[in-house]
């Protein structure tokens, strides 16, 4: 079902998925494809990142989450709250539409595979109804090719990010569709912080730990790195500087920095 569902994307995209056997060896699958040059350079990440942004005070803002993970919701909503966004969560596509027809929205964090009504089934029907013609709804799912990103947007998405995004990309998109809502900071993380890397050369943590605690960071899931940090560190001495050190990361949404950071961390 999977190399059915790959060789109909590849062939999408102009390319035929073949395959090379050996008995009692395996099979190799593999494909080419042609695709044109990059018109303009490819930065991946640009000169300056939002860190942080906070509502102006006396604004109202109200968004809505809508994903069937819980922790998803979890991660996105904490963002949110951190704005000072007010914010309510459906757990699928039924849900959200009956809570966008019983209060106002300002944006929606829409993602696409949920079970009961799927994000691509409820912005279509957001579309076809004129009190939700100024709504902005954001697409939030896994990875896409672009001309899956293009679909996405031509059935009235007004953008896509993909999972998992960083937490700038949500502050940008924000202040990109509601640039008078809201304050910015922009690169001022804790430099004290990034001076202490160095002190924490010595630390050793046990490479299970460690691994989860990358995983969970690549996943953005706030909670459960917090769950690990707090489990597997003592409250005292070193570990308790380098717990706070990690936790330093998640305050300011860089998780970026707390990968980077336990990349450079010792294991036993």
């Amino acid at each position: 079902m999977k190399l059915a569902i790959s060789a109909k994307q590849i062939a999408m995209m102009g390319g035929e998925l073949q395959v090379s056997s050996t008995l009692g060896k395996g099979a190799n699958f593999y494909f080419t494809l042609n695709f044109e040059p990059a018109k303009e350079p490819v930065n991946s990440e640009s000169s300056l990142q939002l860190n942080a942004i906070t509502l102006k005070p006396g604004r109202k803002f109200r968004a809505l989450v809508v994903d069937d993970n819980p922790e998803n919701r979890e991660v996105l909503n904490s963002v949110l709250s951190d704005c000072n966004i007010e914010f309510d969560e459906a757990a699928n596509g039924q849900e959200a539409f009956q809570l966008l027809q019983q209060k106002h929205y300002d944006i929606a964090f829409i993602d696409l595979l949920m079970p009961v009504m799927r994000g691509d089934e409820l912005i279509v029907l957001l579309r076809e109804d004129a009190r939700f013609e100024k709504l902005i709804c954001v697409a939030i799912s896994a990875f896409s090719l672009s001309h899956e990103i293009q679909y996405y947007l031509s059935i009235g998405f007004n953008r896509f990010i993909p999972k998992p995004y960083r937490f700038s990309e949500i502050f940008e998109c924000l202040t990109h569709y509601f640039p008078d809502s809201f304050d910015i900071q922009l690169d001022e993380l804790d430099t004290n912080i990034e001076e202490s890397t160095t002190s924490f050369a010595d630390v050793n943590v046990q490479e299970a730990t460690l691994n989860a605690l990358k995983q969970a960071a690549s996943m953005n899931r706030l909670s459960k790195v917090k769950e690990i940090i707090n489990a597997e560190f003592e409250p005292i001495g070193e570990q308790k500087r380098f717990a706070e050190y990690l936790l330093g990361f998640i305050d300011n949404y860089d998780m970026d920095g707390l990968i980077n950071a336990l990349g450079e961390t010792q294991h036993v």
